[in-house]
């Protein structure tokens, strides 16, 4: 918000200089990073701007009032709200009623609780705006427009209260309607620009097309010139979010919507429109309707705030220091809070309308220390801090990162939100349909992702195409898949990645993982079954893996057709990928792993090599040589696999390194044979295997 210092000044005495308000704004939470000092001349006389940061949720700091409100409570000043003539002049003439020259109709009274409209007939715009309006306007870097138009600009700067003005004659049908805008509706806005409107934005129209955005900008086709003879002076309370949605779906945004997005007070609604209308009648003549045409569901409400307790009690606690009764009082006084009610142990405070961040017991509280001054709560006062043990979730979900971090992996950040169709909406998961955002982000992109393939598949490609090769991609995240259930999706979080590589890339990754989160073992690989559908990723090449049972991964090459579609297909180039259940690996990892010393004693390492039917997976090898081997024996693994001249048809080789070992002495070599003909006769007898000579 950039503040004039000489428009200030008009609320509040001040006579220091730019440097010292800056000061007082930084302390009361308003940091000023820059000042600018205008030269003195005849159009400035030396003032200063200053460049105001102003939080999200204070939209009422959003005009000089605002600001001088805040510069009045940390002075002990009072502010002076009404500097603008705040009616017209007794003895004005008054013309008809404002409801025979206008029509007024809110059709969307959830997102315009209340709309103000003034007439105005017989005015004379072709002159100049007044110049002390001109002069805050232009210092400021607003463009003079015409003297109706420039000041509705100044009073939402002075005031905060976003005004429009239409030509009268160019609204047809004499009505205006507060609606939601309807399907292939566009308009020709104020910039200049054609901007077709997606249905249900809140719009102004008139009784054919919409002529302004609600809170955003006003429609070129009802613009105020210089010819204009009547107008018509719009003042209204609109919803937020309304607005907010409106300014983000056009990618339009303006000092009107950053205020109304906001929020602005409610009073401000006739308040403002009174004074524009004074202001006006000063400068461009006319005569006025008589009343004003009032619609909306809260037209005839009183605009109040809240009424908030605040205990002393509560207050020193969260404070750390003891504040005198009535400094409180004081102070919240000092920021137009009033105190409706006061014991020896609490009082009760009506906030003002302009007020809406003050909800609670702790934002009082807030705005005592504030305006206090933080600097005068003691660095003395300790407070308790307990350190939180980490949760379960969050040490297996770290581990798993670094697990894959560690073996070369990097960890992307994907959005939830695809384009139809393959491979960008792949999924093993499901084979329903992925759900269709009604207002996505990009057009292009409607649909909520059911796998993170497809996401990684396009990081892949954008890595490769700015020359980034071998690239190695993980993400967990989460995806969202329809049921019957309800109307909610489910969602399911997975652990993804994608790899220029073979399949053993992809599965080692996934292998690396599970070891991460205690599960070596226990992750065995199986067929693809028919009613697992894993495009993109090669079937030919692919594997399930079940945990207890039940398919909870997925790894695979990615098919050469879905390469060439996302543009990264090259001769010999491969890529693979493998995506897990990770809900269902983290409900049966085992972060707390017992930690064993390592034995002083030698080891025994004997090398087996076994011919087997080639249906038999090394799956159920390692869990036979690991049930016979006993407890001596350390670890079991594959080294070789040999298929070609010498083997019967149907069968391969598969050769494995048993290494046994004792914590407490060295074994004897008898030891170790005894468990090695164990592994043997059990591979023979349970998987039909013959040890290869």
């Amino acid at each position: 918000m950039r503040v004039l210092l000489s428009w200030l000044e008009d609320y509040i005495e001040w006579t220091g200089r730019s440097g010292e308000l800056a000061r007082v704004l930084t302390e009361t939470g308003f940091p000023v990073p820059f000042i600018q000092e205008l030269p003195p001349d005849d159009a400035t006389f030396g003032d200063s701007i200053l460049d105001v940061e102003i939080t999200s949720n204070r939209g009422d700091c959003l005009s000089h009032l605002g600001i001088a409100r805040e510069v009045a409570a940390a002075m002990g000043q009072s502010c002076r709200s009404t500097v603008h003539p705040a009616e017209p002049r007794e003895g004005e003439p008054v013309g008809a009623p404002a409801g025979t020259m206008i029509q007024v109709s809110v059709e969307a009274p959830d997102l315009c609780p209340a709309y103000c409209a003034r007439v105005l007939s017989g005015i004379d715009n072709r002159g100049a705006t007044p110049p002390w309006i001109a002069r805050r306007l232009s210092s400021l870097g607003n463009r003079l427009v015409n003297p109706v138009v420039d000041i509705t600009n100044f009073l939402l700067l002075a005031r905060g209260q976003p005004l429009h003005a239409f030509d009268r004659a160019k609204l047809r049908g004499g009505r205006i309607l507060v609606r939601r805008s309807r399907a292939g509706e566009s308009i020709d806005t104020i910039d200049g620009r054609s901007r077709k409107l997606p249905a249900g934005l809140l719009v102004i129209a008139d009784a054919e097309r919409p002529v302004a955005v609600a809170g955003v900008m006003g429609g070129r086709d009802t613009e105020v010139g210089p010819d204009t003879r009547d107008i018509v002076i719009e003042s209204a309370r609109f919803l937020p979010a309304a607005v907010r949605a409106s300014a983000s779906a056009l990618g339009l945004a303006t000092d009107a919507s950053a205020r109304f997005s906001r929020r602005v007070d409610p009073a401000e609604m006739e308040i403002s429109s009174r004074r524009a209308l004074a202001l006006l009648l000063d400068t461009v003549r006319g005569v006025p309707a008589a009343g004003a045409v009032i619609a909306g569901p809260a037209s005839r409400e009183r605009p109040e705030g809240v009424v908030i307790p605040l205990r002393f009690s509560r207050l020193e606690r969260l404070l750390g220091v003891a504040v005198a009764r009535e400094e409180v009082s004081a102070i919240l006084a000092s920021l137009s809070i009033e105190i409706i009610g006061k014991d020896a142990d609490s009082l009760r405070a009506r906030v003002p309308s302009y007020r809406g961040d003050l909800l609670i017991e702790e934002d009082l509280i807030e705005e005592v220390a504030r305006v206090r001054g933080y600097g005068l709560i003691p660095a003395t006062v300790s407070i308790p801090v307990r350190p939180v043990p980490r949760r379960r979730e969050e040490r297996v979900l770290d581990a798993a990162r670094s697990a894959l971090a560690s073996a070369g992996w990097h960890e992307a950040l994907t959005l939830p939100f695809v384009a139809p169709g393959l491979p960008d909406d792949a999924s093993p998961w499901t084979s329903r349909p992925a759900i269709r955002v009604d207002n996505p982000t990009r057009a292009e992109e409607p649909l909520l992702r059911r796998s993170l393939l497809g996401p990684l598949l396009r990081c892949l490609e954008r890595n490769r195409s700015r020359g980034v090769e071998g690239a190695r991609l993980f993400e967990i995240g989460t995806v969202f898949l329809s049921h019957n259930d309800g109307p909610r999706p489910r969602e399911l979080r997975l652990a993804t990645g994608v790899v220029e590589g073979r399949f053993a890339d992809a599965r080692g990754a996934l292998e690396c993982l599970a070891g991460a989160m205690g599960l070596e073992g226990r992750l065995l690989a199986g067929e693809v079954g028919v009613e697992a559908p894993v495009r993109p990723m090669e079937s030919a090449r692919s594997a399930c893996f079940t945990l207890e049972g039940r398919v909870v991964a997925y790894a695979g090459e990615i098919r050469v057709a879905d390469l060439a579609a996302l543009g990264v297909h090259r001769e010999g180039l491969r890529a693979a990928a493998f995506e897990a259940d990770f809900d269902a690996l983290l409900a049966a990892a085992l972060p707390d792993r017992p930690v064993h010393l390592v034995s002083p004693h030698p080891v025994v390492v004997r090398d087996l090599a076994f011919v087997l039917p080639h249906a038999v997976r090394w799956s159920a090898l390692l869990a036979a040589a690991r049930e016979a081997g006993g407890p001596l024996l350390r670890s079991v693994a594959l080294f070789d696999e040999y298929l070609g001249r010498g083997l019967p048809a149907g069968t391969r080789s598969l050769a494995f390194r048993l290494t046994f070992g004792s914590e407490d002495r060295t074994l004897r070599g008898e030891e170790a044979d005894a468990a090695v003909g164990a592994v043997v006769a059990a591979v023979e007898k349970s998987l039909g295997g013959r040890l290869r000579a």
